[in-house]
């Protein structure tokens, strides 16, 4: 499968979707970007080496316990906000077959 790629190859896509169509159309703003770019670094840590097609709901499961566990509501739906973004762009791009998130 051509798009089966490490998840750090396609996270490297992500972003740069997400600053042509988003911020620098005024969609977002920069501080809103640069929390997206944070989670995605973080992302990117804890399972870039991955490939794209195994990435499943125990890595949204494990990301969301490293990062928003014992935290406010607010924060835990920010992360799951942000995992749906990503996750609805990598499907787009056929880095995933399904959109779990």
């Amino acid at each position: 499968d051509q798009y089966n790629k490490p998840l750090k190859y396609w996270l490297k896509t992500v972003k740069k979707i997400v600053e042509t169509d988003e911020l620098k159309k005024g969609i977002i703003s920069k501080k809103v970007y640069d929390a997206f770019i944070n989670d995605l670094d973080r992302l990117n840590e804890l399972h870039g080496d991955i490939m794209s097609k195994s990435f499943n709901l125990s890595h949204f499961n494990d990301f969301l316990n490293k990062y928003a566990k014992d935290k406010s509501n607010e924060v835990y739906n920010r992360k799951i906000s942000f995992l749906n973004k990503v996750c609805s762009y990598l499907c787009d791009e056929s880095a995933i077959d399904t959109d779990f998130a």
